[in-house]
């Protein structure tokens, strides 16, 4: 597989993730690959995320950010190891940031020698998983160049030896609902909710439910409902929502949401 040379700019992970213009940020992704194979090991096997996506920013921006295995933002005690890992001036540095994050969380060290192949593997050469188990989740926004950093992440994520599962275009939310419905009650509890809503269709069962739940059945009452923390009504009926599962517009004519 390819190696990506590191941009010559210095980058830190924070509450978003990395973000800059997407020609700088090739390296990153095929690290943020590795890191979360590191992560999911770090945590028994489960499922971590990938969000490709710059939120607000302009197009020629781009971003990468790791959920973690309860749906929400990646541990601050990581945010460091992501750190390093991006800013590793080269492989063999890139090779001891992953050797010293492995020790620091107590995981077994990958074998360098198998590491070094994988680098040096042909584009496009089939890699087997190795090591303990890791299940990574990719999505993106739809920017135009979201789905090639997306191929390189997944790339980093086979080079560290874990499996990859690759969603598409998700929301933002979308994709920190299915990690944690994924993942059940061993991350989040056993107030978690069902399995079965891991799944873009089931983002939208679960709203749907939410609101059934929140909303009077009266329908003068439901047409005074303000939900908590917004100022604005809620004008449409059950079915409208359901409808929006389905891939038909919401109330007013809004079509579903693609972008963060």
């Amino acid at each position: 597989m390819p190696t990506y040379a590191h941009p010559g700019v210095s980058l830190a992970y924070g509450t978003a993730g990395f973000r800059a213009k997407a020609e700088l940020l090739d390296s990153t992704f095929f690290r943020m690959g590795a890191l979360a194979v590191l992560r999911s090991r770090s945590r028994d096997g489960m499922a971590i995320g990938l969000m490709v996506t710059a939120s607000h920013n302009a197009e020629p921006d781009n971003g990468i950010k790791l959920i973690d295995p309860d749906g929400g933002m990646l541990d601050v005690s990581w945010e460091v190891h992501a750190t390093a890992l991006a800013n590793a001036p080269d492989d063999s540095a890139l090779l001891g940031s992953i050797a010293a994050v492995a020790a620091e969380v107590g995981l077994e060290e990958l074998p360098a020698d198998e590491l070094k192949a994988r680098l040096a593997a042909a584009e496009g050469a089939a890699v087997e998983p190795m090591g303990a188990a890791a299940q990574v989740f990719i999505a993106m926004d739809t920017r135009p160049h979201s789905a090639r950093l997306a191929k390189i992440a997944a790339e980093g994520v086979r080079f560290a030896g874990g499996e990859c599962t690759d969603y598409g275009e998700l929301t933002t939310p979308q994709l920190h609902h299915i990690v944690k419905y994924a993942n059940g009650e061993a991350a989040s509890g056993k107030w978690c909710g069902p399995k079965e809503w891991a799944s873009e269709p089931g983002y939208y069962d679960m709203l749907t439910e939410a609101y059934t739940d929140l909303v009077p059945d009266d329908k003068e009452e439901r047409c005074n409902s303000v939900v908590k923390g917004t100022p604005y009504m809620i004008p449409f009926e059950r079915n409208e929502l359901v409808s929006g599962a389905a891939g038909t517009p919401l109330a007013g004519g809004a079509a579903r949401p693609r972008l963060d």
